[in-house]
């Protein structure tokens, strides 16, 4: 058996091949499959062992023409599951819609993509678990539309009767792509952290969180309390309104403690120049004028690590005349007055100058589980804004709240017990960040950086 932990991804296939989704012969036969229930009325199921569960997206690639859908099954029998993805723009011609009715209409060789599967493993004192992963990456996109999917699997289809032969797909979800790289693009996003297995909060609001209108979510780590698989599907079943739609650009944070699992959950960019095993603890995307980077904090050997890589990139980014601002996230703050962690010697003595010599205007963290802004700061003291970079903690998304503190960068701090986020409108040379109690009810701070 071959455990991996990446998943190649196939290019749009010429024509439909037929499959066989027998579980003869299966190689895990002494392997129990984990158990878990799935009810879905919008799916269309011929065998729960390949019912596709917590559909959540990102990218690997260029975010105004690609999107990444990933899932898991039940089923461990690799060799004979080929994950794909149905998709059509949001067009009469492809699509009818109707308030919350939603039929896709055409199906051919251009409407899907093919991907991959991975078995990976859990070990634990107590025993080793296997699971079932897949990953389907879609290319050639139009920037800044709308498409419907569904992700799953199925043997054939029908032309004459225009149905699927076996499917085993989701229900209909929905994605937007990203606006086309440029110095006057239009766009928001939302930045959060630190979960920590909030699932019962996180659901109450679920339906604010769904509407937010944002090309995509920052997530800067601790989504659980352990990163187990079951707290996984957790997290992912608590957030399934907002996961299937928009996709999330995560960091890993201290309490993902089994790395490969949390690798596994989240198909990020995977980045050339980076040290032998170190291709996913950092990654880099263009979205419009932005440069956004997310970076691994998590010992002071891995922030070695990618500063060779992370200098090249943010000269790069520094050159591009297309790019107005950069964005950085990673888990431990730079600058926090919270007493229960707070600042981060290894953050601020190897990220923070590279920050500051290629002009970074704005980094995200957690870790601390409060809120709180910077002043611009550079070489260690308050300097005037455009002269520095502004360290938000945003690490509130309903893990237990923190007592928050005020010390000579702080320009606005909040209390964790209320939770937080924080969503981002950026519009060509102005940047306008709000930060929200969890409720959506409080305005915690509002900012604004300008070019």
């Amino acid at each position: 058996m071959t455990l991996t932990r990446r998943f190649p991804v196939l290019p749009v296939a010429a024509a439909l091949v037929a499959l066989s989704l027998s579980l003869a012969g299966c190689r895990f036969a002494d392997i129990e499959a984990p158990s878990v229930e799935f009810s879905d009325p919008g799916a269309i199921i011929t065998d729960p062992m390949y019912a596709p569960q917590r559909v959540h997206l990102t990218w690997q690639s260029d975010p105004s023409t690609t999107m990444t859908v990933q899932w898991e099954i039940d089923s461990l029998e690799e060799e004979t599951y080929a994950p794909r993805v149905w998709f059509l723009p949001d067009d009469p011609a492809h699509v009818i819609t109707d308030g919350d009715q939603v039929e896709m209409l055409t199906f051919d060789e251009t409407t899907w993509v093919e991907g991959d599967s991975s078995i990976y493993n859990q070990v634990t004192s107590v025993a080793e678990t296997f699971y079932h992963s897949a990953v389907v990456e879609i290319t050639g996109l139009q920037p800044d539309t709308t498409y419907y999917y569904r992700a799953g699997s199925w043997a054939d289809h029908d032309a004459e009767a225009g149905e699927f032969v076996e499917p085993n797909v989701s229900s209909i979800h929905s994605f937007r792509t990203a606006v086309a790289k440029g110095p006057d693009a239009s766009f928001s996003f939302v930045a959060a952290g630190d979960s920590r297995g909030g699932y019962e909060r996180i659901e109450e609001h679920i339906d604010r969180f769904a509407a937010l209108d944002v090309s995509h979510w920052l997530f800067s780590g601790d989504f659980n309390q352990t990163g187990s698989q079951d707290e996984w599907v957790a997290w992912f079943d608590t957030m399934a309104p907002v996961v299937s739609d928009t996709p999330f650009l995560p960091v890993q944070g201290n309490h993902e403690d089994y790395y490969s699992v949390y690798y596994n959950q989240w198909a990020v960019p995977v980045m050339d120049g980076l040290p032998d095993g170190y291709e996913e603890y950092a990654w880099s995307v263009d979205i419009g004028n932005t440069h956004f980077i997310g970076l691994n904090s998590i010992s002071e050997a891995i922030v070695q690590g990618q500063l060779a890589w992370l200098e090249q990139d943010l000269a790069a980014a520094s050159a591009d005349p297309d790019i107005v601002w950069t964005v950085v996230q990673f888990h431990h703050p730079a600058y926090s007055s919270c007493s229960s962690h707070g600042s981060t010697d290894r953050v601020q003595e190897y990220f923070v100058p590279l920050f500051e010599q290629y002009d970074v205007d704005l980094t995200f963290s957690g870790h601390d589980h409060n809120y709180e802004r910077s002043h611009p700061v550079r070489n260690g003291q308050v300097v005037e804004p455009g002269e520095g970079v502004v360290h938000v903690v945003a690490g509130g998304f309903f893990a237990p709240g923190y007592i928050n503190g005020n010390d000579w960068w702080t320009a606005e701090s909040a209390n964790g017990l209320t939770f937080n986020y924080v969503v981002v409108e950026v519009d060509g040379d102005t940047l306008h960040a709000t930060a929200y109690s969890g409720d959506s009810q409080t305005v915690l701070d509002d900012f604004v950086l300008t070019k």
